[in-house]
């Protein structure tokens, strides 16, 4: 038995490690490349390579068993299913323009019961639902209604008024009905709302030349949008990203004491406040389709352009004044928390009133800071 130094081991088992992960990769990566597959004469079922997917009116497909050999040509009449990547196509018998045609359809959904949703392929794709009654076209005329008729769900119609003849919202209305647990408000997945409001506005700085910490509140209309990407299956999490703008124009008076002085400043200041909010979402329905609140929390940065700045300072010692005009070097970049609470009130479009009560506090790199306590009204898209 020969016993490896500990230096050795080491080596040894690193290698080990490596060749272990090394392989376990090549197999994954093998297996992604063989995952094509044909259905010939309905039994013979072969892994390979599919060379491109097939658009209607075209149906033969091209398939070669080893990655070296030329691809073969099949017609439609010998293969009865097949894989390209992640896609599923079957042979299907369906009616085109009301004549009886064989093709290829590919698989969105079968989540439903008795109710697949197929897709064929070609420069302007074709969509069929596919029932024990056989296979029916949905179209632009018909698509909403024959869904609400075949789902025996009427409360699906709000979903159906939002979801296009396409893909993805195919999928998930067939989804939708699969997992139904009760009604719940249905929004699109992006939504865009342009916001106006009111806020109060605190800068929080030191003033110049003295150690003493200064408040300067002022008031401010806010314009802004939000744009809003829900992240999950029941539309009650986003994720949101927007902007709001501030303008201030305001100036207060303060009379402090430094060393051995009265201070008596005047201050005024004229910015515009730029604030880019990340945040996310968690919705909870009032009234599904109707009413629903959200808590909103998320990190936001702030751009301060200052437009004109400073401060008229009478000093008083005794029986002397001294008068002069300082500037006020505040902060351009913050950086912080953004916390907020809203509630919606939705149409029969599913555009909704949004009304929210937001705050920030935003700090920069020194000792500046500003908190805004805003109410902004919005409408959503």
């Amino acid at each position: 038995m020969v016993i490896l130094p500990p230096k050795s081991r080491f080596l040894f088992v690193k290698t080990c490690f490596y060749l272990s992960f090394l392989i376990i990769f090549a197999n994954e990566v093998a297996a992604q490349k063989k995952q094509d597959y044909v259905v010939i004469s309905d039994s013979i079922f072969s892994h390979g390579y599919i060379q491109e997917l097939p658009l209607f009116p075209k149906t033969d497909i091209q398939f070669k068993f080893r990655k070296r050999e030329p691809f073969k040509t099949y017609r439609i009449e010998e293969i009865s299913e097949f894989r390209l990547d992640k896609m599923l196509f079957q042979r299907k018998q369906v009616s085109l323009q009301g004549e009886p045609k064989t093709v290829f359809l590919e698989l969105l959904s079968d989540s439903v019961k008795n109710a697949s949703i197929w897709k064929l392929n070609m420069e302007v794709n074709k969509y069929f639902i596919i029932t024990p009654d056989g296979p029916e076209e949905l179209t632009k005329e018909n698509y909403k209604a024959l869904l609400l008729k075949i789902f025996e769900n009427e409360e699906l119609e709000p979903l159906l008024e939002i979801s296009n003849l396409k893909d993805w919202p195919l999928e998930y209305v067939s989804k939708t009905v699969n997992t139904w647990q009760g009604p719940r408000t249905f929004t699109k997945a992006v939504r865009v709302s342009p916001m106006f409001g009111f806020a109060s506005l605190q800068n929080k700085f030191i003033i110049p030349d003295t150690n003493v910490p200064f408040k300067f509140s002022s008031y401010s209309p806010t314009i802004g949008a939000n744009v809003e990407l829900f992240l999950n299956f029941l539309r009650n999490v986003s994720f949101n990203i927007g902007g709001t703008w501030n303008a201030v124009d305001d100036q207060i008076t303060k009379t402090y004491v430094y060393g051995s002085s009265l201070e008596d400043s005047d201050f005024f200041l004229d910015y515009n406040l730029y604030r880019f909010p990340l945040s996310g979402r968690y919705y909870l329905d009032l009234n599904p389709n109707k009413f629903r609140v959200f808590g909103q929390a998320g990190y936001e940065l702030g751009v301060l352009s200052m437009d004109n700045s400073g401060m008229y300072v009478a000093s008083r010692k005794l029986s002397t004044i001294v008068t002069q005009e300082k500037p006020l070097p505040i902060s351009s970049n913050y950086s912080g928390i953004k916390l907020g609470a809203g509630v919606e009130k939705y149409f029969r479009n599913h555009q909704a009133i949004l009304a929210s009560l937001q705050f920030s506090n935003l700090q920069s790199d020194v000792e500046d800071s500003i908190t805004a306590l805003e109410f902004l009204v919005g409408y959503k898209f």
